[in-house]
């Protein structure tokens, strides 16, 4: 009987986390992941842009190299949404803008182009709207690269 007591005693004394303890862990953990959200889902739009950019640096060397290799007839056409590689009005490569993305050119610059020697034809500059940000990207003249800035 009375190692039947010792044993109920040490039942009720075994060490544990009470309600109290858990709810406060629960809502610790809670709250930094409240916080956490927010901050990779910026994150992850300044990848998304950053993608888009480097996708296009890419198609404009493309075109570049393309135009210097004596094949001739290459153009980048921009439209709103996307935008467009053409090779003697047949399309070559077509790049749609993620949902909430849109380009507006100035000075009618609706088309880009480089000589035979890699200089573009007419520089100019066009502004690039993602969700969150606005950029002008400049094309300046000769054979330097697209630069980019956050307005």
């Amino acid at each position: 009987m009375e190692r039947l007591l010792s044993l109920i005693k040490m039942r009720n004394t075994q060490a544990g986390f009470t309600l109290v303890e858990s709810l406060v862990v629960i809502f610790i953990i809670s709250l930094l992941v409240v916080i956490s959200v927010p901050l990779s889902a910026n994150h992850i739009e300044k990848l998304r842009e950053r993608k888009i950019f480097q996708l296009l640096d890419q198609d404009l060397l493309y075109l570049q190299n393309a135009c210097m290799s004596n094949l001739g007839g290459y153009q980048l056409s921009i439209y709103t949404n996307y935008y467009e590689i053409t090779h003697i009005s047949q399309e070559v490569l077509r790049r749609d803008l993620p949902a909430g993305y849109r380009i507006s050119v100035f000075n009618g610059m609706n088309s880009i182009s480089f000589t035979d020697s890699g200089s573009i034809k007419k520089s100019g500059s066009m502004a690039i709207y993602t969700k969150n940000n606005v950029y002008t990207m400049y094309l300046p003249p000769g054979k330097g690269r697209a630069r980019y800035e956050k307005r």
